[in-house]
């Protein structure tokens, strides 16, 4: 009985132990396979993403370094902070101020390299700031290109971004340094210089210089203005101009960092990470990007995927194979024990070879399982080899970073070195500074009572010169009418000029007290002409008014106006020649009037333009043609309307003539009320 059955079991117990070893073996060799690609696959991602925020953190530092770098110009600058002049031409050498100006205390411009004298009401309130609370302020503000070209055409046209789609709303982006403006060692204003960013590659190409393979952009109201990405195909291979990823300009927008996938023109996939530009208020102008092209990433995620593929199926083939062998070395024994068996139950007797048959039964073996195992400790080592080549890749970037930080370390150190120099620097510029202070005491003393001693005597050959013109002492011949005549003239210039000495040093000193009443300007300016219209007829010059149709009527200093007046057309007729024309026009706006004095003279050359206001300055021209006075009327005429609240502006062209257009406030403010 016990044969029969174990001869029914011989096929069932063989098939059973096959099948359970074969299912068990791909079970355990599924869930492994799985879990050695999820890890392969994690590390990636994770070495990927600490490889992104270290871009995006080094293009901060970069961005940081530009700023200090422009910081200690600043500073170096600021060591000749008396003499504005010589800071304003130093402003103009530096690289990074496309647009600088220096104010006061309460934001008016005293110097500035952008037409008409005026700034952009963001800059104007950040130089606010920065003398209220006496320390540097770093920023970044965004104009728009209307904005900006009314204030520097050139700049407007510089901050054009080419393969723009048309009327993208992309604006100028501006990286903005505030420094406190410390005259006499106290803070009076603020020194403000902006660097133009708008298809500036400086920062792109210093963060590729230290992680290669990486590109960075910058952006406004997501468009790319700036970077070095590159784009194949496109009509430009940095990307400027075109728009980014819709996701990442409303992740950016919200003020929030957004890291993910973009994919550009070209069908390229990048791993991007970008942060939100704010301005001084905190408001999101921007946006900072960096990245790697995902290329890299896929090719190692491919092949890792393939050598572990390659390892599941020759593991899976060999496991199958060992399998069978091991199923046929375990149920071997069986089926010749059947064999032998049956052969019992078919023999008439048990014979001497069936008992040598029983004893020769082969022994179970596990060397199959050690092969197995090898197949699985291959495809685990080639895993681990590419997982090393990552590991290199970051261990390069962790260098990068070290140089960084030791060059951040020796910008450090220099900046003490220049702090000690410039403190030294300071001290001498005090002692230099008091001494200056006491020579302009002096200055103003001797110059009151020089003033007060020629005045007298002035007046008295003035007063004779015109009680002899009127013949209260006899009648005069025709040529002592023409001596006395000729001393009268000169006495009154000479006291006109001790007066303009006068009116400039208390406008220097800003003891100038403004008689603010309201005036019609045309009626002031119907009295200087009075005045002028006679030296333009001995002159041979026609005097020409053309006055708008109705009354300007603002608050002012009558006799402060009539003197700006009279210097500007005085200047006028002299540098007009015989059969020239003078022409003056007035003109109202929405903040206050326009008062232009046009003529057909000599004119002024370029080089001579910026220094017209300057006290005592002649032009070139000038000396030549023994033509000009002292250098005071200009410039005492800039300062009375600047008094005003108003502004001064100069066009001239050698030989063609030149124009002054008077800009004065509805209402002007008694400088010497201010508090």
């Amino acid at each position: 009985m016990c044969i029969r059955k174990l001869l029914r079991q011989r096929e069932s117990l063989s098939s059973v132990w096959l099948r359970t070893h074969v299912l068990l073996t791909l079970l355990f060799f599924g869930f492994f396979i799985a879990f050695v690609i999820g890890i392969a696959f994690t590390r990636l991602d994770r070495n990927m993403a600490s490889l992104l925020e270290r871009t995006q953190t080094i293009a901060w530092l970069t961005v940081d370094g530009s700023f200090a770098t422009g910081e200690v110009a600043l500073d170096a600058l600021m060591a000749g902070a008396d003499d504005l002049t010589a800071v304003s031409r130093a402003l103009d050498r530096q690289v990074f101020a496309d647009i600088w100006f220096v104010t006061d205390e309460t934001g008016q411009i005293l110097q500035t390299n952008l037409i008409g004298g005026s700034v952009p009401r963001p800059f104007r309130a950040l130089a606010v700031r920065c003398a209220e609370v006496g320390q540097t302020i770093r920023t970044f503000e965004a104009l728009d290109l209307s904005e900006l070209a009314a204030y520097s055409p050139w700049l407007a046209h510089r901050a054009l971004v080419a393969n723009a789609e048309p009327g993208a709303a992309y604006g100028a982006l501006f990286q903005v340094l505030a420094v406190p403006y410390r005259p006499s060692d106290a803070v009076r204003g603020a020194v403000v210089v902006a660097r133009l960013l708008n298809n500036d590659t400086t920062i792109a190409d210093q963060v590729q210089s230290l992680i290669p393979d990486s590109f960075s952009t910058i952006a406004v109201a997501g468009v790319r203005i700036a970077g070095n990405l590159r784009v194949a195909g496109g009509p430009l291979s940095n990307g400027i101009g075109q728009r980014q990823d819709e996701r990442l300009v409303a992740t950016v927008t919200r003020g929030e960092r957004y890291i993910g996938r973009v994919t550009l023109s070209d069908g390229v996939v990048y791993l991007v990470v970008s942060d939100p530009i704010r301005n001084s208020q905190g408001e999101v102008i921007g946006g900072l990007s960096t990245g790697h092209p995902s290329q890299g990433l896929a090719t190692l995620k491919r092949d890792a995927a393939a050598y572990t593929l390659a390892s599941a199926i020759l593991s899976l083939a060999a496991t199958v194979m060992a399998s069978l062998r091991v199923s046929r070395r375990l149920s071997r024994p069986i089926v010749q024990l059947a064999d032998i068996v049956r052969q019992l139950s078919e023999a008439e007797k048990v014979k001497p070879e069936h008992i040598e048959m029983l004893k020769g039964l082969p022994a179970p073996r596990t060397r199959e399982m050690v092969a197995l195992q090898n197949y699985f400790l291959r495809a685990t080592i080639a895993l681990y080899q590419k997982n090393q080549e990552i590991l290199g890749y970051v261990k390069r970037i962790e260098r990068d970073r070290n140089s960084l930080r030791q060059l951040a370390n020796r910008l450090k150190h220099l900046n003490e070195t220049l702090e000690a120099q410039v403190e030294e620097k300071t001290l001498e510029l005090r002692v230099a500074m008091l001494d200056l202070m006491e020579s302009n005491k002096l200055k103003d003393k001797l110059l009151a009572n020089v003033s007060h001693d020629l005045r007298t005597p002035l007046n008295a050959i003035i007063g004779f010169s015109v009680a002899l013109l009127n013949g209260l002492y006899g009648e005069l011949s025709e040529q002592q009418r023409v001596r006395v005549q000729i001393i009268h003239e000169s006495a009154s210039d000479l006291l006109r000029l001790i007066n303009d000495l006068l009116d400039i040093s208390v406008l220097a000193q800003g003891q100038l007290h403004l008689d603010l009443q309201e005036i019609d300007v045309h009626d002031v300016i119907l009295a200087v002409a009075a005045i002028i219209r006679q030296q333009c007829e001995q002159k041979g010059v026609q005097l020409s008014l053309e006055l708008a149709h109705r009354q300007l009527v603002i608050t002012a200093d009558p006799i402060r106006i009539k003197q700006v007046l009279y210097n500007l057309l005085s200047n006028s007729v002299k540098f007009t020649p015989t059969g020239g024309t003078i022409t003056v026009r007035t003109s109202s706006g929405p903040e206050g009037i326009s008062i232009m004095v046009m003529d057909t003279g000599v004119g002024i050359a370029e080089a001579d333009l910026y220094h017209v206001f300057d006290e005592f300055y002649q032009a070139e021209n000038v000396a030549t043609t023994g033509r000009g006075g002292v250098g005071l009327g200009l410039p005492l005429a800039k300062r009375l309307v600047e008094a005003h609240g108003g502004r001064v502006e100069l066009q001239s062209r050698v030989g063609q003539g030149t124009t002054v257009t008077v800009h004065l406030p509805f209402r002007a403010v008694d400088p010497s009320s201010k508090g």
